[in-house]
């Protein structure tokens, strides 16, 4: 189950990404996303990973990356295991 920010939630509770993190944050909230969709949005999208998880602990879900073929990982977001 995915916990996606609410409109009617209060500013300072909402998600604080940057504009790219942002676009790779809603992505991954639709689905799973390899290393080379997040590099066209941005180079660093390791970065943006890191920033994304950050984030994300507040409300108890991280993002796990799993290796696939031909040099691609791709990245979901899951809830944090107890």
């Amino acid at each position: 189950m995915r916990v996606l920010p609410n409109p009617s939630v209060d500013k300072r509770d909402k998600l604080r990404l940057s504009r790219q993190a942002m676009k790779i944050y809603k992505l991954l909230a639709a689905r799973k996303v390899s290393n080379s969709e997040m590099a066209e949005i941005a180079l660093k999208y390791t970065d943006r990973v890191s920033e994304i998880r950050q984030a994300l602990e507040r409300i108890g879900q991280t993002i796990k990356a799993t290796r696939g073929e031909g040099g691609l990982w791709w990245y979901e977001i899951v809830n944090l295991e107890n």
